[in-house]
């Protein structure tokens, strides 16, 4: 866990990344410059400008999700979901695994690619 600042509102479980401006903003699987750096997941909502806790890495717990599938960035910006992103202009980036259907083994990886 970590305290940040977030760069405009965000709820509890919305999916961020690290800004140039040192603020955390929503990602969207359709823009490169919110797929490719850090990336934190909301524990609270967190007005824009205030600080608040963001989880960084390792077993976040949730609802919803489907045990041992691996997710993704979803274009539903703020968001992640259990199919990677298949649209062209789209960037994939797996940032984790489903433990079960509420823990997310939260650990997202460096690498990620432009759907063609």
């Amino acid at each position: 866990l970590k305290t940040l600042t977030a760069g405009e509102n965000v709820s509890a479980n919305n999916l961020c990344y690290l800004k140039s401006d040192g603020k955390m903003w929503k990602v969207a699987a359709s823009a490169a410059t919110t797929t490719d750096g850090f990336l934190a997941i909301a524990t609270a909502s967190i007005s824009a400008d205030a600080t608040g806790v963001f989880h960084v890495r390792g077993e976040y717990t949730t609802s919803g999700l489907t045990a041992a599938s691996p997710y993704f960035i979803s274009p539903t910006v703020g968001t992640y979901q259990a199919t990677a992103p298949s649209t062209t202009n789209q960037y994939v980036r797996k940032i984790g695994f489903a433990l079960s259907t509420t823990v997310l083994w939260f650990n997202p990886s460096n690498d990620y690619a432009k759907v063609q």
